[in-house]
């Protein structure tokens, strides 16, 4: 294959095998130097893309400032986003020399500031292809393992409000975590746990690994699998989808360092399965790749991917969005502002929740200069679509209490998407956004009110990407005594009249 081993010398690269043996991290991961293997210049511009729907998506070169030290090109490195603090944290990587500074990034005045942090426990060295992410719960980022000259099995916690990261030296419970590089993890933040896949411990691993900040413990899952086979895979990347409640998984290559792939996989905690989900591809060719990053855009309810590098040494610059709902992958088209948005492999990225912005940073590029790379860009996915028309609701406008009527609802979509609904009955009880249904399919669903009183059913519905219609209103009268059909303008007038006329009568109407 090709000479550079993500900044190991073969020279060192022999040293580290004689304990570690990542010779098949070498054969599969090097990068080209030379004029003669230069991949071609990729447009910065994705030609169009996700069935009709043109969302004018726009990445954006920040050119930040820097804060405390000099920001050096790198690749493999590592990044998650602090929801607490609101800010990026970057750690690690290769540039030729390898780092363990620690930086981070505040998107609100576009600065990154290296933090020279304290370390607890331990030595923190320098690094890289390791991983990281957001633990919500514990207000911690969490590292694993990496790699430099020898392979880590290190669990580091970092915590910003004191800037110190902390040497947590956990159990290991169901089996041995042996150090790895390339593996990738995410925090799934409904079980409160740090989840791990695969990775290069010398051989690729197809390892599940759970870590709970909680207890300090690494708990192996050996988890089941659904449709396929899931290989030992390494240099892929992952996303959790919070509203779907599952880990996305795509690419990466397989054990034997040859095969790289364009496989998607979804992990469901709950019941401990890894899911081959074989999605829809729209707009262009999904290639296999490998060092793509992905992260979960939580406002637009679709998981984002850009770059990788594809077969034939040639970094990518193509941006693709999943949907767990639909199982689909659209290729995104978008434009550039601010300079060359480079094809990249080993970047960072994470989704900035406070600012709805992706944020990209360095990597690895034969189309710069150099290759290594340190610019910060913004991706903002704005969604060139309509919300649902406000739906029709049919049904009895009048009824009698405590018996059980059906009302049919429907909306139109204007990109025919999947749509969910929201329902309020009037006396408290809600439907809540249930669905997906198909656009313009008709549903029916069944209220009872137990007190006689008029009500308002209000509904509204939203598309896949949280697109809410305006709210449609029906009012539904129940009677209070349906058997009480006269004037009660004269019974009160009577009443007046003949006070102590009728006295059950006058108190049963409460007249």
């Amino acid at each position: 294959m090709k000479n550079k081993i993500l900044g190991l010398s073969v020279c060192m690269l022999l040293i580290a095998t004689s304990v570690f043996p990542v010779i098949g991290i070498a054969n599969t991961l090097n990068h080209v130097n030379s004029e003669a293997d230069q991949s071609p210049e990729i447009s910065t511009t994705i030609k169009s893309v996700s069935g009709g729907r043109d969302s004018n998506d726009v990445w954006t070169n920040m050119n930040p400032e820097t804060i405390g030290g000099t920001l050096y090109e790198r690749e493999i490195l590592a990044m998650a986003y602090d929801s607490t603090a609101d800010r990026t944290i970057m750690f690690g990587g290769d540039g030729g020399p390898r780092y363990n500074d620690t930086w981070v990034y505040n998107y609100n005045d576009n600065k990154w500031y290296n933090m020279s942090p304290e370390t607890v426990g331990g030595t923190l060295t320098a690094r890289y292809g390791h991983a990281m992410c957001y633990d919500s719960d514990a207000d911690r980022t969490i590292m694993f393992g990496g790699l430099s000259g020898e392979l880590y099995d290190d669990t580091w916690a970092y915590d910003y409000s004191d800037n110190t990261w902390y040497n947590m030296s956990p159990e290991t419970v169901g089996g041995t975590l042996t150090g790895r590089a390339f593996h990738a993890m995410v925090y799934d933040s409904s079980a409160q746990r740090t989840i791990m896949f695969g990775g290069n411990t010398g051989d690729g691993v197809n390892e599940t690994w759970t870590y709970d900040y909680s207890d300090n413990k690494w708990y192996k899952m050996n988890p089941e699998t659904v449709g396929g086979t899931l290989n030992r895979t390494y240099v892929h990347s992952m996303a959790y989808d919070s509203s779907a409640d599952r880990t996305i998984m795509f690419g990466g290559v397989h054990e034997d360092g040859d095969t790289w792939t364009n496989e998607s996989w979804t992990y469901d905690y709950n019941d401990n399965k890894w899911y081959k989900m074989n999605p829809e591809i729209v707009g262009g060719t999904l290639w296999s790749r490998i060092g793509p990053v992905m992260v979960y855009d939580s406002d637009a309810d679709m998981t984002i991917m850009f770059g990788g590098q594809k077969e034939g040494n040639i970094q990518l610059n193509d941006t693709w969005m999943y949907n767990f709902t639909d199982n689909k992958w659209f290729n995104v088209s978008y434009s550039v502002v601010g300079g060359t948005l480079y094809g990249r492999e080993m970047a960072g990225m994470v989704y900035d929740s406070n600012s709805k912005k992706t944020i990209l940073f360095a990597g690895w590029s034969n189309d710069f200069p150099g290759a290594f790379l340190n610019d910060t860009w913004t991706f903002k996915y704005n969604i060139g679509n309509e919300p649902p028309n406000p739906p029709t609701i049919d049904g009895p406008a009048s009824g009698k209490a405590g018996t059980e009527y059906d009302y049919d609802f429907y909306t139109i979509d204007p990109e025919g998407e999947n749509v969910y609904y929201y329902i309020e009955w009037g006396d408290g009880s809600i439907e809540d956004w249930i669905g997906p249904y198909n656009s313009g399919a008709e549903i029916t669903k069944s209220h009872t009110w137990v007190e006689k009183n008029t009500y308002i059913i209000r509904c509204k519905a939203k598309d896949i990407h949280n697109q809410e219609s305006d709210w449609a209103t029906l009012e539904v009268t129940m009677p209070k005594n349906k058997a009480l059909n006269f004037n009660l303008n004269l019974l009160s007038w009577l009443f007046e009249r003949f006070p102590y006329v009728f006295p059950i009568l006058r108190y049963i109407l409460a007249l």
